[in-house]
């Protein structure tokens, strides 16, 4: 029987490493709990932010995406997505 893995590239090692069953799971759960937070989130009302292409990116509950520029005071919206 072969064990089939999918290979992650770690920040602290030169190659990709191949991960195991068990990291394989918690990859996997970990990116359904994301997912699950950012719609719960979201169906609040709450806008998401995340960084896509080097642009940082306002999302709102709507789905309309802004890039932004944040400074201390304020967020600034650049343009629509």
């Amino acid at each position: 029987m072969t064990t089939q893995t999918t290979a992650r590239k770690v920040g602290y090692f030169s190659k990709e490493t191949p991960l195991s069953p068990f990291g394989q799971r918690i990859v996997r759960n970990g990116r359904k709990a994301a997912k699950a937070a950012i719609s719960k989130h979201k169906a609040m009302g709450n806008p998401i932010y995340y960084v896509e292409k080097e642009i940082l990116v306002k999302e709102l509950a709507d789905g309309t995406r802004y890039a932004v520029k944040v400074s201390k005071a304020e967020i600034h919206h650049l343009y629509q997505l």
